[in-house]
């Protein structure tokens, strides 16, 4: 994924200042990152099955991420779900001053898939 897209199925703000779109940019690097993670290990674990890992993110006004914890996933692999979850505590989201300096709380799934390679 290398541009950010309009809609992503089952992204909610719970509270705070932060714009879908917004936090649809931010979190552009984090799922590419995790897809190209998640096709390394599928690669030599064949039992790692495609799947949804669903975040709850909380963003303090400053960028720096707070909290990255997963709520719901069909992804079996704990390693794979820690390290996406590392990816995003790793991310500084760009600053965002309110007068009330908020936080802001999201939720977003992250569907990882298989991409296999086409031969001509």
């Amino acid at each position: 994924m290398e541009i950010v897209p309009e809609k992503v199925d089952g992204v909610k703000i719970l509270s705070g200042p932060r714009t879908e779109q917004h936090i649809l940019r931010e979190m552009v690097p984090i799922v590419c990152n995790g897809q190209v993670l998640f096709q390394q290990m599928a690669a030599k674990d064949n039992a790692l099955q495609p799947g949804t890992a669903v975040y709850k993110v909380t963003v303090e006004h400053t960028g720096e991420v707070y909290s990255a914890e997963v709520i719901k996933s069909d992804i079996q692999s704990k390693l794979l779900l820690q390290e996406v979850g590392d990816f995003i505590m790793d991310t500084d989201f760009v600053s965002w001053v309110t007068p009330e300096e908020e936080e802001t709380v999201f939720i977003y799934p992250i569907t990882f898939r298989n991409y296999e390679s086409k031969s001509n």
